[in-house]
């Protein structure tokens, strides 16, 4: 079977995968030559009716929940199509900042829909892949053959737009997902064209088994990493120091950024090291541990790759980096940090359909009842027969009725539903968009000054859905 990367883009009616639902996708399917070999799929999601969508963001992408409505499909019909394309047999799947993005949204509406929410990542040859870091990487080490636009402070800007209106590639309509999508492809031949040797480099260790060849946790070799979280200070991007694989999950290694302060790490106890990581992160004392997770194709390279002119271009100073990892390797590190990451206790939402993390499904019998559901009728979902153990799952099929069957409800359940629907709605929960913020911000955008006609017709949209999902 011939691999194939499948190249796709989210607008979502705001920022938090576990909250915000998904307005549109597109995706096109491209051979390894990025090359197009079949037809667009652009579809709209009808918009949830008890979840709000952020006034913000639909400003941004022009859609309204109307639109969705109007145009889209039902939440588990619209996941159907995207898992058929991102599962399908040795199909990479792609995008523009996806893994820390789209990926997330990705799996919620699996979660959501009675689908495995990992599998499609690694099961058939399949993997995934982000073009975002590959363009930090390309600037970081192999700048030429690019421009590369600035931001006012002279430091490079990664967004989509800048870069192809830099580089004269057409973005009609940023933030339409078939645009995006094709401005991606179009990123990603430029850095192919300019930088082969790069590119196939970084494409071919996507893959987390090499990955995991190249992080050496026993012997602690340190390694050359780009990731969005390392800041713009060096370009962001630094030497790591492996310590130690995380205590709760395997794919995550423990590591020290080697251009930070290792006295703190030296130091500390557990506990302290708890607090300044998970409590009180606005400490003086930054401990620069970061964690890698190596199933999210991270970027990793040889050190030797940093040679004098690409370290004075990075702001990273290879003697210092030296002087840190012999300073580090005095010390046993690994049991203090595997008991403060330890520590750590993931705390669930008060709403099964958004947990914090969305884990691996516990029960195997669970599995095809998963199946069962999706391809049960409402009345058989209604009867009672399918007898879920994970309360999660429980929570949701409950839910998953009333959204996609609320005929298949009793009388009974329509009441609970319209309960749970208004406490969610005038929830003002942290983390939670209620009713009363919501009409706030729109009457806060309407009587801006820089509140254009089109932005006015968008949020008077808006200000309708909302009393339309209290009737």
């Amino acid at each position: 079977m011939t691999n194939s990367l499948y190249w796709y883009d989210y607008e979502t009616f705001g920022l938090n995968p576990s909250r915000d639902y998904i307005s549109q996708f597109a995706g096109i399917r491209t051979n390894e030559n990025l090359e197009i070999v079949g037809e667009p799929l652009v579809i709209y999601c009808h918009p949830p009716s008890h979840r709000l969508p952020s006034p913000e963001s639909c400003i941004v992408t022009g859609i309204t929940p109307q639109i969705c409505l109007e145009q889209g499909i039902p939440e588990r019909e619209f996941i159907d199509k995207i898992h058929r394309e991102l599962s399908y047999p040795e199909t990479c799947g792609v995008g523009y900042n996806s893994i820390g993005f789209d990926d997330e949204f990705t799996r919620y509406c699996l979660y959501r829909n009675f689908y495995d929410p990992y599998a499609r990542e690694h099961q058939n040859g399949n993997s995934r892949w982000d073009i975002l870091n590959l363009l930090r990487l390309t600037w970081a080490l192999r700048p030429d053959g690019i421009n590369w636009p600035v931001k006012d402070d002279g430091s490079p800007c990664f967004k989509l737009t800048s870069l192809t209106e830099a580089n004269g590639i057409a973005h009609e309509s940023a933030h339409d997902a078939l645009s995006d999508v094709i401005a991606t492809i179009n990123v990603a031949k430029l850095v192919m064209s300019k930088q082969p040797k790069l590119y196939d480099y970084v494409y071919k260790h996507r893959l987390k088994k090499e990955v995991k060849t190249s992080i050496d946790v026993n012997k602690k070799r340190p390694f050359f990493h780009v990731a969005g979280k390392l800041g713009k200070k060096n370009c962001y991007s630094s030497l790591m120091m492996p310590i130690t694989i995380h205590p709760r999950n395997n794919n995550s290694i423990i590591c020290f950024n080697l251009m930070g302060n290792p006295q703190p790490l030296i130091d500390f106890s557990a506990e302290e090291l708890y607090e300044h990581l998970f409590i009180h992160k606005s400490h003086k004392q930054k401990i620069s541990l970061h964690t890698i997770e190596i199933n999210k194709c991270p970027i990793i390279l040889t050190p030797t790759l940093i040679d004098d002119v690409a370290s004075n271009r990075l702001n990273i100073s290879l003697e210092k980096c030296e002087k840190n990892q012999h300073e580090l390797l005095k010390h046993d590190l690994s049991e203090k940090l595997k008991k403060a990451y330890s520590m750590k206790q993931f705390v669930e939402s008060k709403y099964l359909d958004r947990s914090s993390h969305v884990g691996f499904i516990e029960a195997k019998s669970d599995q095809k009842l998963l199946q069962q559901v999706r391809n049960s009728s409402s009345t058989e979902l209604a009867d009672g027969s399918i007898n879920i153990q994970d309360k999660r799952y429980k929570a949701l099929l409950f839910i998953y009725r009333a959204i996609n069957y609320p005929n298949s409800l009793t009388e009974i359940e329509k009441e609970a539903w319209r309960n749970m629907r208004n406490e969610r709605l005038n929830s003002e929960m942290e983390d939670h968009l209620s009713l009363k913020d919501y009409f706030f911000k729109i009457d806060e955008q309407l009587l801006s000054k820089d509140c254009s006609e089109r932005d006015r017709n968008i949020l008077l949209s808006l200000k309708t859905w909302g009393h339309e999902i209290l009737d």
